[in-house]
């Protein structure tokens, strides 16, 4: 295990507040280029939505709402996405945006499942949901053609992300456990990355790819070898731990980590990390690339904050 040391927190100044129609938490943003991206998000048991922009984010257009809120949102072309939420919603959209209706479960779903996704995978051409309910079951859903198969529900703990490998290996990490199948989800192997709620999932190929945790760790990973190394520690003063909810990596060395209470850090080389500051105490919720050497970060509080990395 690595835990590295960090510089002292600077201000940064290149970076801009972009004003939604929403007051509630983002709990994503997907962009398929600098102009064109969404926000999903929402209250538990009281309010979700998604929206819409095609000009960079000065003008928002509701796609769909619901009393129930989104977790996550991912497009897999220009014109195919998916979002996902609670009581097991599953959106898709085959124009860009435009439509999004709740995608075919198989007749045999089983009912039991009622829990949060949280987090979406994509591969070639399969899509992964991950979920669960606190510390009481967790599970992986995926597509098959035009149907969504039964959940896998051999967990204990919930899910909130995983890390693809090939279409039949991956792995599904969440409550403080990680689990590997390589027989496409008949069973799963404990993976033991240390104690931490993993929150994030950044890919960068099928070899590499770094976690964040919300316990203040971010950890490098190779899935093929199952070898990992954490390479980040961040604990404020009093020794009170900084809780990260999102981790986006552009290449091998260059990546960036987002968490409550404003936390936001850099990395250029994988290793040492630049605690920077937003000038905000809210909680960040997640951290995309807008495709456009920007990167685009949610709020609590419904805002987006535009960053040049």
């Amino acid at each position: 295990m690595i835990v590295v040391s960090c510089k002292k927190k600077q201000a940064i100044t290149n970076h801009e507040i972009i004003s939604t129609p929403v007051s509630t938490k983002i709990n994503k943003s997907f962009w398929l280029n600098g102009n064109v991206g969404f926000i999903c998000g929402g209250e538990k048991g009281s309010v979700g939505y998604i929206y819409k922009t095609i000009d960079g984010g000065k003008s928002w257009i509701n796609n769909y709402s619901v009393n129930a809120s989104f977790y996550d949102i991912l497009f897999v072309n220009d014109t195919v996405g998916y979002c996902c939420g609670e009581n097991m919603m599953v959106l898709k959209t085959i124009d860009a945006g435009v439509n999004w209706v709740p995608f075919t479960k198989s007749n045999n779903s089983d009912n039991f499942y009622n829990g949060i996704l949280y987090g979406i995978m994509h591969l070639q051409d399969k899509v992964w949901f991950f979920g669960g309910k606190n510390f009481n079951i967790g599970f992986v859903i995926c597509t098959q053609g035009n149907q969504m198969k039964d959940g896998f529900n051999g967990f204990s703990n919930e899910m909130r992300c995983g890390i693809p490998i090939d279409i039949n290996t991956y792995m599904a990490c969440g409550y403080g456990l990680c689990y590997k199948t390589i027989d496409n989800s008949n069973t799963f192997s404990p993976y033991d990355l240390g104690n931490d709620y993993f929150t994030s999932y950044a890919y960068v190929n099928k070899s590499l790819g770094f976690l964040s945790g919300f316990n203040g760790g971010v950890y490098k990973i190779n899935p093929e070898t199952n070898e990992s190394s954490q390479i980040f520690k961040l604990k404020k003063k009093l020794q009170k731990q900084f809780h990260f909810n999102s981790v986006y990596f552009e290449s091998e060395n260059n990546g960036w980590v987002v968490g409550n209470d404003g936390a936001f850090a850099k990395t250029n080389d994988s290793k040492t990390f630049e605690i920077l500051n937003l000038n905000t105490t809210s909680n960040l919720l997640s951290v995309v690339s807008n495709k456009n050497s920007q990167l685009i970060i949610s709020t609590e509080k419904g805002q987006l904050i535009r960053v040049s990395n």
